[in-house]
């Protein structure tokens, strides 16, 4: 199975989160980082500030990213 690795961004620096994981294909791993945004939804908006980004990007084997999910914040 392949390997998929979940790196959490906090704007441009990376969290201690990285995750890897082995799924039967991309769509699989869509499926899974779509349920890890949505149970994580609470912890990212609590600790956003005003003009700040939030990010997961998936990543495959060949370290490439596959899918970005980002939360951002702006002052009007």
């Amino acid at each position: 199975m392949p390997i998929y690795r979940f790196d959490i961004f906090h704007g441009e620096k990376a969290s201690s989160r990285t995750q890897a994981f082995d799924f039967a294909d991309d769509r699989a791993a869509w499926k899974e980082a779509t349920g890890f945004c949505s149970d994580l939804s609470r912890d990212i908006f609590s600790d956003l500030n005003a003009n700040s980004e939030w990010r997961l990007e998936v990543t495959g084997e060949d370290g490439k990213a596959l899918f970005r999910f980002r939360v951002l914040t702006e002052s009007p």
